[in-house]
């Protein structure tokens, strides 16, 4: 079984040119640098494209990158691209201080016995549920609207379709992820490396949250892992925080 602190070679994307991204916090305008092969920086603001960035009835701001959904700006609990926003438990829907197993909402002291989301006997209820119900998906009950987390096909469409590039953004680590897709490739977002929380660690990665548990097990579910080695989608307990980046359709 592949855990999160697992590597592997499986999908590493290498960028061919360096992007970095600014942001101009009064007009909430965005700007991208291109660093070129011979050391030039050009600066565009995508802003001046129509259709980059918008925002819904909610005012959260999300990127149509030429993808099945589109992609929230900010994680939840963020003002920023850059901002790291809250730690969220798979199937929790609050933050909080500590991240363990003995608080944990859906299972015993022990994250044994699972109360909800379970395909085991020998774990408790069978109720065959592999992704959240609405109630119980964080984006959708902090964001309101369409908003929900990801699923891991989404995660997978995001990696297949886009360079994903190890980069700061007003010095803050993170991966750059910018489309691919003929007549989107202007297009990006900024996920930082928020790392996970579990009691109260913190590790300097980008680990974002799906909504889709891993068939292997039910006490796990499918993440996203990003750090300067590349990219890849294991699996991690239910228990631990993670930042959540939203979509909606």
């Amino acid at each position: 079984m592949k855990q999160f602190a697992t590597k592997s070679a499986f999908m590493r994307i290498m960028a061919v040119i360096l992007l970095t991204m600014v942001t101009v916090s009064a007009s909430a305008q965005y700007y991208m640098n291109v660093v070129q092969k011979d050391g030039k920086t050009v600066q565009y603001s995508v802003a001046d494209i129509e259709n980059v960035i918008i925002t819904d009835q909610k005012n959260y701001e999300y990127v149509d990158l030429g993808l099945s959904v589109k992609w929230a700006t900010c994680n939840i609990g963020a003002e920023r691209p850059e901002d790291f926003g809250g730690y969220y438990c798979w199937g929790e829907t609050e933050t909080k201080s500590y991240y363990n197993s003995s608080n944990y909402k859906y299972s015993d002291d022990h994250l044994i016995i699972l109360k909800k989301y379970n395909f085991v006997n020998f774990f408790g209820n069978v109720d065959n549920k592999y992704t959240l119900d609405p109630e119980d998906d964080a984006a959708h009950v902090q964001w309101g609207g369409n908003w929900r987390l990801p699923t891991e096909a989404e995660f997978y469409e995001l990696i297949a379709n886009c360079t994903l590039t190890w980069t700061t953004l007003n010095d803050v680590k993170g991966c750059l992820v910018t489309s691919n897709k003929e007549g989107y490739t202007d297009r990006s977002i900024f996920l930082p490396a928020a790392g996970i929380r579990f009691t109260t660690n913190h590790y300097d990665c980008c680990a974002y949250r799906c909504n889709t548990l891993s068939s292997e097990s039910p006490h796990h579910t499918i993440m996203l892992y990003y750090d300067n080695d590349g990219v890849e989608t294991p699996i991690i307990s239910r228990n631990q925080g993670l930042s959540i980046r939203p979509v909606c359709p």
